[in-house]
Formats: structure tokens, sequence, C-alpha cells
């Protein structure tokens, strides 16, 4: 999925279309057995997320990338993506509750966290 999605989303394969497959992979997280919070699900609907993105289908990416970052635990690298879909949305108040959290639970150590969560705080504070 996560192969299949990347080559979609850089629109690497003609054959690939990304409106059919982010609504392929809804289908499969409609369907499937396993809790939400299962790797391979909040990985999918993580991919989806930036599939739908890629479409410029704003409110359907931010709501499947908030979704993945809750059902994964609030992983960080998901919660990148739910700050830069917010704030490419224009919605600061959203991408600042983002950086809060991402924030609130960063690893002092993740260097690239850190990084980035400076550059959310200078888009928050223009």
């Amino acid at each position: 999925i996560e192969l299949v999605a990347t080559r979609a989303e850089a629109d690497e394969c003609a054959g690939l279309d990304r409106r059919r497959l982010a609504a392929a992979y809804a289908r499969v997280l409609e369907r499937t057995v396993a809790a939400p919070t299962d790797h391979g699900n909040w990985r999918t609907r993580y991919h989806r997320a930036r599939l739908l993105a890629a479409e410029s289908r704003w409110p359907e990416a931010i709501e499947a990338a908030e979704r993945s970052w809750q059902d994964s635990g609030y992983n960080n690298g998901v919660g990148v993506l739910v700050f830069q879909l917010h704030a490419s949305n224009g919605d600061k108040p959203g991408a600042r509750r983002a950086r809060e959290r991402l924030r609130a639970t960063a690893d002092p150590g993740d260097l690239a966290l850190a990084g980035a969560l400076a550059q959310f705080q200078q888009f928050v504070d223009s």
C-alpha cells in the first residue's frame, strides 16, 4: 500500500489514479475487521490522506490525517502531516493545535522534529 500510494502521490505511474486509489483505500478501511489502531489501518489512512492532499481535497485529507494521528497514538510523522495539511489550507488554529501536541510529546533528542517545530512556530507566528 505504501509503495503504490507513494508512486501515485508523486504522479510517477501513469496507470495510477489518485482519486480512485484513495477511494479504494477508503473501502479497505471500511471493510477491515482489524482495529483502527492496527498499524496497517492507521498507515493506510495516512497514505489516503496524502493522496487526498495531492488532489487538493483538503477537508477529506485533514479528516483522514487527524484520524490516522489519533489511531496511531499520535505518531510524530503523522502529526507533521497534520500540521502541514492545516498550514497548506491556511488553517492557523488547526496548525497551532497540531504543533502544540507535537511539541508536548516530542523527544528532546529528535533533532529533525525539533527543527520542524521551529519552522512550524514561524508559520504560526506569521
